[in-house]
């Protein structure tokens, strides 16, 4: 719509939607033609508008927040990140790849950390909706760590686009072996 009053120019756009928009406009008065023959309306100029996409931040949920492994030993348990989204309308040309920090926990516990999502090879990119959790716990080592994980897809942050997802928090308690 046109503001009248000031010329200005106002829509909404549809959610997740972009591509180009052309319209013509013209402008007229209420006078008419007037006596020495002039026009009410002005000539039609056309108008483009490009709306741009805008990346959107992936998301997931952790099938389980909590899970117990065995020092030493390299474990991997299926499908610990479920319903992978690679972001909004547009985007499933995107790949997804998971990354974490330790937020608590004893150092060192974890020798080695990663979530690979499941494809025909287990690969740190994601093309499905189910990940993996491989996890070394350290020799000789037991405790509690919590891990933050978020989702980082490859669509970026061009115009204000989010291409991180929420931190989830996952708890591994690595238990003693009885050696003996």
């Amino acid at each position: 719509a046109i503001d009248a009053d000031t010329g200005m120019l106002s829509g909404s756009l549809g959610v997740l939607k972009y591509g180009q928009v052309v319209f013509s406009v013209s402008l007229s008065n209420a006078g008419g033609e007037g006596c020495s023959g002039g026009y009410s309306a002005s000539l039609l100029q056309n108008l483009t508008i490009d709306v741009l996409t805008v990346n959107h931040r992936p998301s997931f949920d952790l099938a389980f927040s909590t899970q117990l492994v065995a020092e030493g030993a390299r474990q991997t348990f299926p499908d610990i990140a479920i319903n992978i989204a690679k972001g909004g309308w547009g985007e499933e040309s995107q790949t997804v790849e998971f990354e974490y920090t330790i937020l608590e926990g004893p150092p060192g516990l974890l020798e080695q950390m990663s979530i690979l999502c499941e494809a025909d090879v287990l690969s740190s990119a994601c093309v499905s909706g189910t990940a993996f959790l491989q996890v070394t716990p350290a020799a000789h080592r037991w405790g509690t760590t919590v891990v933050g994980v978020w989702a980082k897809d490859d669509g970026g942050v061009a115009r204000g686009g989010n291409d991180t997802s929420a931190v989830l928090n996952l708890t591994i308690t690595v238990q003693s072996v009885n050696s003996a």
